[in-house]
């Protein structure tokens, strides 16, 4: 090692201060460096500003030893004198080492490319002593060494690229730097120098020296762009609120890139004044602007920075106190005699950030360890602005910790005092959604108060402005808190034993401060104390003399303004109940909170949970159990209240008990094995009133004995709230999974064609039990349901007449009661509007069976109390038969004329598809009503069907099956009377000729009017259903007319012979006749009783067209084949084959003129256009959600056919026949396109007509 001293010996000649002037590059190296040389009198070295003053690597660090004189060095005008160290560019080089100078003065310099190793220090052996607590290590190097200087003054240096320390200062005991420029360090850049080589500025004070008073200050300077880094991962500046260390434990020497000041001394005071200086863009890894420590340092002692301005200051690895550290710790063993007095005081300055880094925690740390009732320390902070702040971790623009080892908190005389302060737009990057008092712009922890005082502003702050814990907060002064916004209390959240004490004339604001929790502007909670959370300063005080004004705060759980515990019969305050105290606060908030237009704005902690109750329902009342099932969702309305009877915020845990009585109150139960709840904690908020949506799961089928109770409580009170369930097995349409712990949809419900989504919950006063349907098209033949007295539950897609039609409805409702169980269909989007599966009166399975005391009636599908008055209805039904007759006869209204042709098919198509019946569950209201019911009358009388939707009883008790089989003797009826009058007109020559010219006509038309309803009867009774059950793979096959009869078995099986015998006999006599006409009126013997009924149906038809009326009745066959082959797969298929063929078939109708008479053609084109209308809305119906426009658009259509019928009947009569010959004539007379040659006598002749004989008679029907 090598060290070089360099003496000055001059003799001078007189007693005034010797001047050498340096002016050669190398001259000041061979002056300081080259020789040692010892000071004989003041030395004054002038420094030419000319040239670059180098100084050469050969030695290590060049200086100046005396005690005695002083040695100025000085540019030689103005402008600053350069000196260059380590021209060749290596780091660590040389450095300068001032030692036991009496007083040294620097001015005008600048120093650039310096820096040496301490270790080449010859007196870094006596630095390193064994007193001292800390050391430097090998690597810690400097520009300028100051060791031991009475007076000191640098003024308008530079140091500048520099390596290590810029100036290295130990207990010098006066000193003054004034206007210098510190940037640029190399401490630790890239990985090559990641060593802790120092940075910066530092002063260190021990007592290795003399013991007299040292004075430091700092005065317009500018620091930056400053380097450190700090290579050992213990023992630093973060571990220092939870220090390890002692007499014995030496730590190596820490620092901040900028300014760093060590007290390590006991014998003497040290004053610190920082003025007007800049710290900008340094970076250290434990500190980067300003350190301050006092370390078992006891001397009474001031810090004041005034005027100082902090700004993008940045710590590496995420230490707190970027800007500014100041660490106090004193150990345990440490006791003063007297007492001590230790000051930080921060004024006129300002820290801002204009970038954030991720990792960056605070900018002010303040930590004071171990402090006792010997020694105060007081941090004071004045018209100090922190702006635009971003940074995560623990106060973010102030973390203030008074470390206490003994955990005696309430003893601490350290205090925080922060007058004329300005926190605006400082974010908290750390996560505010969990409640922590760290996560606050200041944060101050342990202290025996804080004051706030002054004018101070705290506006638009993401994170509460001050987390406060186990301090005392006094409020004075002008406080304004706006625009804030945090977890809990967006301007305080005190915690600990934590509590306010308000100084007279206080007048604090705060407005539009927002939490995300409790306490929009203030959260405070003492957990450890019965101290009165706001607390005056003056003992008799009544809040007259103090203003704190809240103004649209806002939080989400409770408390906008204010949420805190110990707000009454507190220990503080003499006979502070509840009441006394909410005027005091009234009086405090000069009426903003505790006031009659909102109750929310002062909360306290829970005092009792309630279930909200309304005027007309005792909703889970105690005295009433609700029946629940495994995977219910339970929804109730709960709320808590506090003292001051308003709602709050609180967690309320959740229990489930069995109880040996349902009705007991106590809260001692025992505690479900089988059944579970969750949430097991739901947190209510200030709402008068929460719903709260809890499910109940149950852990196995095995069921308890024991009822079952829900334990509602709160952790502030042992009062308790219970309500009691009725626990049920998994209700029909759902079972129990053991892999879920709830019930989910039964496997039958995915036998048919939807896809079902089963919930259960409760409103509190029912079940609700929902299946909702997902399925490719929408089917309105689904049925669900139980079977075999409630053992079975079944599903299935052929409910086609007694089951609710509603086209918007997609979901099942069960309703599970104690009598019975009901299925209803609603909307799965709106619950509340629900109706009953099964049409009026109706259950049991396909909604085939009527409710006890109703019975199936005649003419409807509805179910009515009967009586047994049998003989008046069948005397009703008998009238009806020769009635009908009658009017056939004499308005001679038959096939032979014509004009019902059209209006039959009319009536037979509707008939197949039911439509009416869709039309009136469309809509339902007024004219369109009527018109409905006029319509569909009109098809069933005409197809001599007696359903006209009036429900009419035969006898108490009748059966579908009777009901069909007797419904089938009507057609047969009608037959028979006309059958029987040809046969008594036979023998009676008056009722001969009254009937003889109309009988044949009678008899066919009665026989085609009936085909469509004895078509449907065959239909209807060899029709089965297929009911899917959950005990059964296979399904049950029964009679869609009736759920609980098997298909062709008993009853059933009678009635498919029966029906199929009359059916049979009668439509196949038909068919063959129409069908096979042309090769029968060959045979002689049965020609003369052929001719009548061919002629009575082909009158009407010009030559050649007659087969249309044959296809007519077989296209009426085929639509009925096809709805019911489509009915059973996708009904809305079948009905767009349907309406296809249909509107196809009609169209070659219309315009082929098949009849002889124009008016004939152009009415039956009329009633054909009306008819493809009518099938395309019913298409538009079925298969679309708005279903009414199209309704009402069939209603006009029918209204057209009952015009058209009013016109054929009015046309029967003498004057109408005129008319109807007039308007021939008119159509013959203006040539309409659809004329052509009428067929006269001669034409009849022709032998290519439909008869295939020239030599037949002439027609016996003519007119």
């Amino acid at each position: 090692m090598c060290f070089t001293i360099l003496v000055l010996s001059l003799v001078l000649l007189s007693v005034s201060s010797e001047e050498i002037t340096i002016s050669k590059e190398y001259e000041l190296d061979k002056f300081l460096c080259d020789e040692t040389h010892s000071l004989d009198d003041d030395i004054v070295l002038v420094l030419s500003d000319n040239i670059t003053h180098f100084i050469s690597n050969n030695v290590s660090f060049c200086g100046v030893i005396n005690d005695t004189y002083s040695l100025t060095l000085t540019s030689e005008s103005s402008k600053q004198a350069l000196i260059q160290c380590n021209d060749s560019g290596m780091l660590p080089n040389s450095g300068f080492a001032f030692i036991n100078i009496h007083s040294l003065t620097l001015t005008r310099l600048v120093f650039t490319g310096c820096g040496e190793e301490l270790k080449r220090l010859a007196a870094i052996g006596s630095i390193n002593s064994r007193g001292s607590p800390m050391h430097f290590t090998q690597y810690h190097s400097a520009v300028l060494v100051f060791f031991h200087i009475n007076t000191l003054l640098i003024d308008e240096v530079n140091i500048t690229n520099y390596y290590g320390f810029a100036i290295l200062s130990i207990n010098t005991r006066n000193t003054s730097i004034n206007y210098c420029n510190i940037t640029n360090s190399y401490g630790g850049k890239g990985d090559g120098f990641k060593k802790d080589f120092g940075s910066g500025l530092f002063f260190l004070f021990t007592d290795v020296a003399s013991s007299g008073n040292c004075n430091l200050t700092i005065q317009r300077c500018i620091l930056s762009k400053n380097f450190e880094y700090y290579q050992s991962k213990t023992e630093s500046i973060c571990d220092f609120y939870h220090p390890k260390h002692n007499q014995e434990h030496i730590i190596p020497i820490f620092n901040a890139a900028g300014l760093s000041v060590f007290n390590l001394q006991k014998k003497f005071i040290t004053n610190i004044q920082v003025m007007q200086s800049q710290f900008i863009h340094n970076r250290g890894t434990l500190a980067a602007a300003v350190l301050i420590l006092y370390y078992n340092s006891v001397q009474q002692s001031q810090v004041h920075i005034s005027n100082a301005t902090f700004e993008n200051n940045f710590s590496n690895n995420g230490c707190r106190g970027s800007d500014l550290s100041f660490i106090f710790y004193v150990n345990k063993s440490i006791k003063g005699e007297q007492q001590y007095s230790h000051q930080l005081c921060v004024s006129n300055s300002s820290f801002s950030r204009d970038k954030s880094e991720s990792h960056e925690k605070g900018i002010i740390y303040l930590y004071i360890y171990n402090p006792s009732k010997e020694i105060n320390v007081t941090l004071i902070f004045s018209r100090v602005n922190f702006t635009s702040i971003v940074a995560k971790g623990t106060g973010i623009c102030l973390h203030a910790v008074s470390d206490i080892s003994d955990n005696l908190a309430k003893n601490s005389t350290a205090q925080v005092i922060l007058t004329d302060i300005t926190a605006v737009r400082n974010t908290q990057l750390s996560n505010l959604y969990t409640r922590n008092y760290h996560q606050s712009i200041f944060v101050i922890e342990n202290f025996d108060y804080i004051l706030l005082a002054g004018n101070s502003t705290y506006t638009n702050n993401y994170g509460s402005v001050f987390g406060i814990k186990n301090t005392k907060v006094i409020l004075d002064g002008r406080l304004h808190f706006e625009n804030n916004t945090g977890n809990s209390g967006s301007a305080f959240m005190l915690t600990g034993f934590s509590r306010f004490i308000l100084n007279d004339k206080l007048n604090a604001t705060f407005i539009h401060n927002v939490a995300f929790t409790s306490g929009g502007a203030i959260y405070a909670y003492n957990d450890i104390t019965s101290e009165c959370m706001f607390t005056p300063l003056t003992p008799l005080a009544n809040g007259s003399n103090i203003t704190m004004l809240f103004i649209n705060n806002n939080a989400t759980y409770s408390g906008n303004a204010i949420f805190s515990n110990n707000l009454y019969n507190c220990s503080t305050m003499k006979n502070f109940d509840a009441v006394v105290a909410k005027n005091y606060y009234h009086a405090l908030s000069r009426g903003t909170i505790l006031n009659k237009t909102d109750d929310k704005q002062l909360s306290t902690v829970a005092f009792k949970p309630i279930i909200c109750y309304n005027d007309t329902s005792n909703f889970m009342n105690d005295n009433n159990s609700i029946v629940v099932y495994p995977g219910m969702v339970l929804q109730f309305p709960m709320s808590v209240l506090d003292a001051f009877n308003q709602s709050t915020d609180t967690d309320v845990s959740l229990n489930l008990l069995h109880f040996e009585h349902l009705k007991e109150t106590s809260t001692q139960g025992v505690p479900s094995k089988n059944w579970y709840v969750t949430p097991i904690v739901i947190t209510l908020s200030q709402n008068n009133c929460t719903t709260v949506n809890v499910s109940i799961f149950k852990r196995t089928e095995h069921d308890s004995p024991l009822g079952l109770s829900l334990l509602m409580s709160i952790p502030q009170v042992s009062l308790a709230r219970v309500t009691h369930f009725n626990p049920k097995r998994c209700p029909p349409g759902l079972e129990f999974v053991n892999s879920t712990h709830k019930c989910e949809c039964s496997h039958v419900l995915h036998k048919i064609d939807f896809q079902p989504v089963c919930k259960i919950s409760s409103d509190g006063h029912n079940s609700l039990i929902t299946i909702k349907l997902i399925t490719s098209y929408i089917s309105h033949s689904n049925w669900i349901g139980t079977l075999r007295n409630g053992t079975a539950f079944g599903v299935s897609s052929c409910c086609y007449n007694y089951c609710r039609y509603k086209n918007n409805c997609d979901a099942f409702v069960i309703n599970d009661s104690a009598e019975s169980i009901d299925v209803l269909i609603a909307n799965s989007s709106n619950y509340d509007n629900k109706e009953s599966l099964c049409l009026d009166n109706r259950e049991g399975p396909l909604c085939s069976q009527c409710i006890p005391g109703y019975s199936v009636t005649f003419g409807s599908s509805q179910c009515a109390k009967c009586s047994n008055w049998w003989l008046l209805t069948l005397i009703v039904y008998g009238l009806a038969g020769p009635l009908l007759i009658y009017l056939l006869y004499t308005l001679n209204l038959t096939l032979t004329t014509g004009k019902l042709n059209g209006i039959i098919f009319y009536s037979q198509m509707l008939n197949n598809t039911n439509i009416l019946l869709r039309y009136h569950n469309a809509v339902n209201h007024g004219f369109t009503k009527f018109i409905f019911f006029c319509s569909r009358g009109i098809v069933l009388l005409i197809n001599l069907n007696i359903s006209f939707n009036i429900p009419l009883c035969f006898y108490d008790g009748m059966s579908e099956l009777w009901k069909s089989g007797l419904g089938l003797l009507f057609p047969v009826y009608l037959l028979s009377i006309v059958i029987g009058l040809i046969i008594i007109s036979r023998y009676s020559v008056k009722l001969s000729n009254r009937i003889a010219r109309s009988s044949i006509q009678v008899l066919v038309t009665v026989v085609h009017l009936s085909f469509s309803t004895l078509l449907s009867s065959l239909i209807d009774v060899f029709t089965p259903a297929y009911i899917h059950t959950n005990t059964s793979d296979v399904p049950l096959v029964v009679w869609q007319n009736d759920g609980t009869v098997d298909y062709g078995k008993g009853c059933h099986l009678i009635l498919m012979i029966v029906t199929g015998l009359i059916v049979s006999t009668i439509l196949t006599t038909y068919l063959t006749v129409l069908l096979a006409g042309r090769p029968l009126m060959k045979i002689d013997r049965i020609r003369e009783y052929l001719r009548p009924i061919y002629e009575a149906i082909h009158a009407p038809y010009r030559p050649n067209r007659e087969f249309f009326f044959s296809f007519s009745t077989i296209f009426i066959a085929l639509t009925y084949l096809i709805s019911t082959l489509a009915i059973g797969t996708n009904p809305e298929f079948g009905v767009a084959v349907g309406v296809s063929v249909t509107c196809l078939y009609l169209n070659i109708v219309g315009f082929s003129s098949p009849f002889k008479s124009m008016h004939l053609n152009v009415l039956s084109v009329v009633i054909y256009s009306v008819v493809i209308i009518l099938t395309c809305s019913f298409w538009c119906i079925v298969s679309a959600t708005a279903s009414i426009k199209w309704a009402i658009l069939a209603t006009f259509c029918h209204l057209i056919i009952i015009i058209i019928l009013l016109f054929v009947i009015t046309g029967q009569l003498s004057f109408g026949k005129k008319l109807f010959s007039r308007v021939d004539d008119f159509f013959l007379n203006i040539k309409f396109k659809f004329d052509r040659p009428l067929v006269h006598q001669e034409n009849l002749q022709q032998c290519d007509s439909f008869y295939q004989s020239c030599n037949e008679r002439e027609p016996l029907l003519n007119s």
